[in-house]
């Protein structure tokens, strides 16, 4: 009879009252015994040993699996008796009810052509689990059946140990003085104990899994297992179980470098530690690190001058400035400069009636001044000196010169 074992921290329980079976012998052998009626009276006697039963508790039933017999009528004056004992084989001879306990006195179930058959004890038997069971059965008065109709059970073969004996006869009862003869083939038995189940619970915790009765589980949770007691009953147990070790993710970002497992890191980038918790458990931890300072090179080209950290630069150069970036750190910023310098230019000229500057036709003499870009893309500031010559037609006649029309 399989059983399941397991160990229990913190527990309560509760009752339930039912029945669990054990059941001896798979043998498929038939004969008459244990409660024969091809005679009309007759008598066994069986020894089942400890090892085979392996059960505690209260014997409420007995029952013998029929292989044959057309007859179902109830087999009458049925008397069985059990009793606690050391011995393990039997021998031929007599018996007593000495020592013995009366738990059957009626009538034995015979209402199957096939099936298992028996009785409810009048007395429950406390079997103690530790010793071996005799089982003492004894049949009154009642007529014999026909090789057909009998009822013929299963029995097992026990060799090379005898552990069942019998005693037949047509008309002598049995008494203490009959004679049992011994045999191999003890009856297979179903004995129906009386079963008290449990219910247990178990708190309790682990780091990454926990393993009960050949179940492994990973995850926090209540989880609920049906198991055979020691009495062969069902046993509820219901496990809280608390997984302890955890994985988690921190974000951090730091000007210049951060202390993390031991190591200094100076680099923005993952990195993952594994550190033991408040539960002595593993705890994985993923970080996300930025380191936030910045060092920027910065390459600019003006003209004339360029304001940078404050200061108003007229010189190409290299020139280097610290300043708080938005997460509070420090940039570095080198400023690779250079100026390229804006230029004034005076033009003087002399034209006749009209002269182009800057996309305008100019018939005054004057100054006039326009900023255009010079070859380094900065300002080129031109001063114009202008004259405009008219020419007059009585200046063209004096010189013999005349218009056109």
């Amino acid at each position: 009879m399989k059983k399941i074992l397991f160990f229990i921290y913190l527990f309560n329980y509760s009752f339930i009252f039912a029945q669990s079976t054990v059941t001896i012998g798979n043998g498929t052998f038939a004969q008459g015994a244990p409660v024969s009626r091809f005679f009309r009276y007759h008598a066994s006697e069986m020894i089942f040993l400890q090892s085979e039963i392996n059960t505690q508790g209260p014997i409420e039933t007995i029952s013998f699996n029929k292989l044959s017999g057309t007859d179902n009528n109830v087999i009458n004056d049925v008397s069985i008796y059990m009793r606690h004992t050391t011995a393990t084989t039997l021998t031929g001879g007599t018996t007593a009810t000495t020592g013995y306990t009366l738990v059957y006195s009626g009538t034995f179930t015979n209402n199957l052509s096939t099936g298992w058959l028996g009785v409810t004890l009048t007395s429950a038997f406390s079997y103690n689990n530790t010793e071996n069971l005799q089982v003492l059965i004894i049949k009154g008065n009642q007529a014999p059946l026909l090789a057909a109709q009998f009822p013929r059970y299963a029995a097992t073969s026990t060799s090379p140990d005898y552990r069942f004996r019998s005693y037949s006869d047509d008309s002598q009862p049995w008494s203490t003085t009959r004679s049992l003869g011994v045999s191999y083939d003890r009856p297979n038995v179903r004995f129906g104990f009386s079963c008290t189940p449990t219910s247990f619970t178990i708190n309790t915790a682990a780091c990454d899994n926990y393993t009960i009765n050949g179940q492994t589980y990973t995850a926090s949770g209540s989880y609920i297992q049906t198991l055979i007691n020691d009495a062969g009953c069902d046993s509820l147990l219901t496990l809280n179980l608390t997984i302890n070790n955890n994985s988690y993710t921190v974000n951090e970002t730091v000007c210049n470098s951060y202390i993390f497992d031991g190591n200094t890191l100076t680099s923005s980038g993952v990195y993952t530690g594994t550190f033991t918790n408040a539960a002595s458990c593993d705890s994985v931890v993923t970080l996300n690190l930025t380191i936030a300072n910045d060092v920027v090179t910065v390459n600019e080209t003006a003209c004339d001058s360029y304001e940078f950290d404050g200061n108003t630069l007229t010189v190409s150069d290299t020139y280097i400035a610290s300043f708080v970036n938005a997460f509070g750190c420090d940039s570095i910023v080198t400023l690779i400069l250079t100026i390229n310098t804006s230029d004034a230019v005076i033009v003087n000229e002399t034209a006749c009636d009209s002269y182009e500057f800057d996309g305008n036709t100019l018939t005054v003499s004057d100054t006039y001044i326009a900023t255009f870009s010079n070859a380094a893309g900065c300002d080129s500031v031109v001063t114009l000196n202008l004259t405009i010559i008219t020419v007059e037609n009585d200046v063209l006649v004096q010189n013999n010169i005349r218009p056109l029309s």
